[in-house]
């Protein structure tokens, strides 16, 4: 390989562990984004379309001491 070509290859990989840091960096501040705290401990739970297999599920989640709400 010539002094180009090496210089090439080493700033495509600066580049690629640029890019792959900027994007775990990104991700990160995003990944708590919808974590909160909140006042009412509720479980809210929502079906949409499930059948059999969902009301029964719907049911069980009910049955819990926890609270829980449909």
């Amino acid at each position: 390989m010539s002094d180009k070509e090496l210089l090439i290859n080493k700033r495509r990989e600066f580049l690629k562990a640029t890019a792959l840091v900027a994007g775990s960096v990104m991700l990160n501040q995003f990944s708590f984004a919808g974590v909160h705290n909140s006042v009412d401990d509720t479980i809210k739970i929502a079906l949409v379309g499930c059948g059999d297999r969902g009301t029964g599920a719907a049911f069980q989640a009910l049955s819990t001491k926890a609270n829980v709400k449909l």
